[in-house]
């Protein structure tokens, strides 16, 4: 029996981060103040860990020969207020409460995750997966493993005859998410939920006593 596992490369893709970072930079005025095509150049640079212009460039649409998105790129990280959204962009995206908002953001993804969002069957049991590019971001995150699994054994199937074994191949998947449950442990600490009940039942219980106190 051997595991294949499914590699998914789609929402980790420079594209793929840069159209989700959108919503995170478009407050900021250094981003608003951009033509759309410069834009888009920011956010594919930035969504690039590596930060390489020439790919940002390319994957923008604005060329598509290498040689050009090379100098094009060197010239928009030249220009004034392209670098002052960059370094503003970088800013915000070190800063603790986008960090904080991105670990809300996929530990809310796990702990409220179904798998219907990533996969159906029929009622034989038949599974298809949902293809990667079809997934939102909350699916995707919810995701440990995608395994393909093969098991191949000998079988003698009846009508033939008794020394005659045929070769079979059991292909199945298996998809495995993350714990929900240990998702909504870390939610409860970050979110400090339960803590004012907690604190609340505490000043009620010192009241009473109190008043208990006051009454005898």
């Amino acid at each position: 029996m051997s595991a294949k596992p499914f590699i998914n490369t789609d929402a980790e893709h420079p594209r793929v981060q840069g159209e989700a970072l959108v919503g995170d930079l478009s407050a900021l005025s250094e981003f608003r103040a951009l033509r759309e095509k410069h834009r888009a150049f920011v956010l594919l640079y930035l969504a690039d860990p590596k930060r390489v212009a020439c790919k940002a460039v390319l994957r923008a649409g604005l060329t598509d020969n290498e040689n050009s998105a090379r100098a094009m790129g060197s010239k928009l990280l030249a220009n004034g207020n392209i670098l002052a959204a960059v370094r503003a962009g970088e800013e915000f995206l070190q800063s603790s409460d986008h960090l904080l908002g991105r670990m809300v953001a996929k530990l809310s993804a796990i702990a409220f995750a179904d798998i219907r969002d990533v996969a159906r069957w029929d009622g034989r049991g038949n599974m298809t997966l949902i293809p990667s590019a079809e997934l939102s971001d909350a699916a995707a995150h919810s995701l440990a493993s995608i395994q393909e699994i093969v098991e191949e054994k000998q079988q003698r199937l009846p009508g033939l005859d008794d020394k005659a074994d045929v070769d079979l191949k059991i292909m199945r998947k298996n998809v495995k998410q993350h714990s929900p449950v240990e998702a909504m442990k870390l939610l409860a600490q970050i979110c400090g939920v339960g803590e004012p009940q907690r604190l609340e039942i505490s000043t009620n219980s010192e009241r009473l006593e109190r008043a208990f106190n006051e009454s005898a």
